[in-house]
């Protein structure tokens, strides 16, 4: 009477099925491959949206009583919510809503607009709440320009018109610092640098 084998012992005593068995995955490895879906600048939205009310000088009690509560109350009804942290603080009330994938973001900033400002009991002295969608900005590439004796304006207009010309889709961040009575090369940094994200 033989007695029960396990897989890897199955493998060994057949090495044409395992030799099978990998070739048939290396297979499918490469018809992933193939159909794997590559952008270089792909387009993705975070589906997410932050209510920030300063209230300089107010409690973490005093915040969440007469901020965060009414607040939380107004938009935890908002369609499409998946998850909602309220957060109260010294001198500000943070809210984060995540939403549902795929739910219209523009649709759902203005309802959470409309529902806050139907809040009629809001302290008098707060700010006006900030309403805001999280966009993702991670650096892609730095690109430092720097110049003797050129000045920084003419340098800054070149790199602004190199960036225009040269990469069109990407949005850029500036930003510069100065350096005098410095010999090159030095510590400071080349100026002016341009950070595209």
């Amino acid at each position: 009477m033989s007695e029960p084998r396990g897989l890897i012992a199955s493998f060994t005593q057949h090495k044409v099925a395992s030799n099978l068995l990998m070739l048939l995955m290396v297979m499918l490895g490469f018809l992933g491959l193939n159909r794997l879906n590559t952008q270089l600048f792909p387009n993705f939205d975070f589906d997410y949206i932050t209510v920030t009310i300063p209230w300089r000088g107010a409690s973490p009690e005093d915040v969440q009583r007469s901020i965060t509560i009414p607040v939380e109350q107004a938009i935890k009804t908002l369609p499409n919510t998946k998850k909602l942290i309220a957060r109260s603080q010294q001198g500000a009330s943070a809210i984060f809503i995540e939403l549902e994938d795929g739910t219209d973001l523009g649709l759902a900033l203005d309802e959470v607009r409309q529902r806050i400002d139907s809040i009629r009991n809001l302290p008098q002295d707060a700010e006006r709440p900030v309403i805001q969608k999280i966009t993702n900005y991670s650096l892609v590439t730095s690109i430092m320009v720097s110049t003797k004796t050129a000045p920084w304006r003419s340098c800054a207009r070149w790199c602004a018109t190199w960036r225009t010309r040269s990469l069109p889709w990407v949005p850029a961040r500036w930003t510069s610092s100065a350096c005098r009575k410095r010999k090159w090369p030095s510590r400071c940094p080349p100026l002016p640098s341009m950070i595209c994200a």
